[in-house]
């Protein structure tokens, strides 16, 4: 691709053509925004937030590296990640991640969200399952980001990490 894929200048509203024009559409071709706005793959929620206020539009194509179009991320699908309650965020972090993943009581890891930014801290006997608690705990709906400062315990005699 010539062009920086989901970086295009064109003023916000201008995602489309003017209203005259789609009046007299007949085609897809007619109605489409061009060039095309889209985001790749490996971009933040954030940065797809971005490009589709700066031009106002609702649904954004994913594409991979090479610019072939893998998905749709909607408006909507936005709002969902953003709008859940950090409690709710922590308690399905604490009751299918935590849980499932540390032998330990579960108060000995500690959960805290903040608008969307999950911490993990406390210790633990074996840290060695603490990159796949981070990885799950990314895919939970709703989460923004992941820190750790989980440790092995003083006491532990388990493998750390």
């Amino acid at each position: 691709m010539d062009r920086p894929v989901g970086d295009v200048d064109r003023p916000v509203g201008s995602a489309g053509p003017p209203g005259a024009v789609r009046a007299r559409a007949v085609t897809a071709q007619d109605l489409a925004t061009r060039p095309a706005v889209s985001v790749r793959a490996d971009a933040t929620l954030a940065a797809a937030a971005r490009i589709m206020a700066r031009h106002g539009i609702k649904r954004l194509p994913v594409v991979d590296d090479r610019g072939v179009l893998i998905g749709i991320v909607s408006r909507s699908d936005l709002l969902k990640v953003f709008l859940r309650s950090d409690e709710a965020i922590a308690q399905e972090v604490r009751h299918q991640v935590v849980a499932g993943r540390f032998p330990v009581p579960l108060d000995s890891v500690r959960v805290r969200v903040r608008e969307g930014v999950v911490t993990l801290s406390g210790e633990v006997a074996d840290v060695s399952m603490v990159p796949l608690a981070l990885r799950l705990v990314r895919s939970v709906e709703g989460v923004v980001d992941v820190r750790s400062t989980v440790t092995t315990s003083r006491r532990s005699t388990g493998p750390a990490a």
